[in-house]
């Protein structure tokens, strides 16, 4: 299950639908939250080479066609006021753009200026899906890249994760903080609940046996292969993901918590 499952279940909800997946008369009759699939990021160019992503800038046009062709006008604003947005996103602005060697934008952004400039283009579409009648959000940080199998089995470090990333990548999250605490004072009636993954990410590292995870390195799935039947004891799903497992344990934790999700958590922001 993804973040976006686990949360739709301690809702009470369906698993959010896929967007892409439905027909048009299927659209039409979604009330309870749809999913527009799986982002490249949050710059138009990133992942552009990849084919199987949508920009975060077509997920904002598909959720407009949504509000003009698929829902009802009547209490339209006031159901939309109500909804949560989950946007989980910016890991790969950095794996498939910041970091890849064939960019050319880490040679024009110092780590700092990349993510003040992420930030701020994150903000512009936060403020597009605020007019577009969006009023409470939940988002995620992003969590330590250099501790995942796929980084730490890819580049030359020393000790246990490739901490150099980390702390690049840690910095998008300070600057995250702060920019929510900023529009929220900008933007009348909304709730922003910023999500530090980062930091869930370090406690389950340091204290996995307390949440029921055993293997915190390998991975779970191989391709083509049936799934392991112990496969909510892993950290991983694959080398850049956490396992369905793990992403409930953080769903929970964001649900019921504000260690991890403030200044809201999910049952408070649904509630508010």
């Amino acid at each position: 299950m993804t973040i976006a499952d686990c949360v739709a279940t301690l809702l009470g909800l369906p698993f959010p639908l896929a967007y892409m997946n439905l027909s048009e008369t299927e659209r039409s009759k979604i009330s309870t939250g749809l999913n527009y699939g799986s982002s490249c990021g949050i710059l138009p160019e990133t992942g552009s080479s990849e084919g199987s992503c949508l920009t975060l800038d077509k997920q904002i046009d598909l959720f407009k066609s949504t509000t003009n062709n698929d829902m009802l006008r009547e209490n339209l604003e006031m159901h939309l006021s109500k909804s949560i947005f989950f946007i989980s996103i910016g890991p790969n602005d950095y794996f498939l753009n910041y970091f890849k060697n064939s960019s050319d934008i880490s040679k024009l952004f110092s780590p700092d200026e990349f993510a003040k400039f992420l930030i701020n283009e994150l903000a512009k579409r936060l403020q597009i899906l605020y007019e577009l009648g969006a009023r409470k959000f939940l988002l995620n940080g992003i969590g330590p890249l250099g501790c995942t199998p796929g980084m730490i089995n890819s580049t030359q470090h020393e000790g246990e994760c490739v901490e150099f990333i980390n702390k690049v990548v840690n910095l998008y999250n300070v600057e995250l903080s702060t920019k929510l605490l900023y529009l929220q004072s900008q933007l009348p009636g909304s709730l922003f609940t910023h999500s530090d993954n980062f930091q869930h990410f370090q406690d389950m590292k340091e204290s996995h046996e307390t949440y029921g995870i055993t293997n915190i390195n390998s991975t779970r799935w191989i391709p083509n292969q049936a799934l392991c039947l112990a496969r909510d004891k892993y950290l991983f799903f694959d080398a850049f993901h956490t396992s369905g497992g793990a992403n409930m344990i953080y769903a929970r934790r964001c649900f019921n918590e504000t260690s991890i999700c403030i200044p809201l958590n999910i049952m408070q922001l649904a509630s508010a």
